[in-house]
């Protein structure tokens, strides 16, 4: 019987898939925004004081927002995930090299 439960076990591992799940809270549709608008306030006082200057903050803002916006497009995020899978399974990609999958 020992056979039929390892026959068992190994129908189930043939089954079994890892599965990533990200949450999305219920208020990040405006709570995101409302943060990158914070952000650019900040930024816009930082270029005020010349702390930074306007060129660089500019830079610095349309890049955050654009990173931190894509994070609530779920369909962009599984493209990137399965681009990530696919490239890890090509065996002369550069970081495997260096044991990084």
């Amino acid at each position: 019987s020992s056979s039929s439960s390892s026959s068992s076990s190994e129908k189930e591992e043939e089954w079994q898939r890892k599965v990533v799940v990200k949450v999305q809270y219920p208020d990040a549709r405006w709570q995101v925004p409302a943060d990158i608008r914070c952000v650019g306030d900040f930024l816009h006082l930082c270029t005020y004081f010349n702390i930074l200057d306007k060129s660089a903050a500019t830079l610095s803002y349309e890049e955050f927002s654009r990173q931190f916006l894509s994070e609530l497009d779920y369909n962009l995020e599984r493209q990137n995930l399965e681009a990530v899978y696919r490239s890890s399974l090509d065996p002369s990609a550069p970081y495997h090299k260096h044991g990084v999958v």
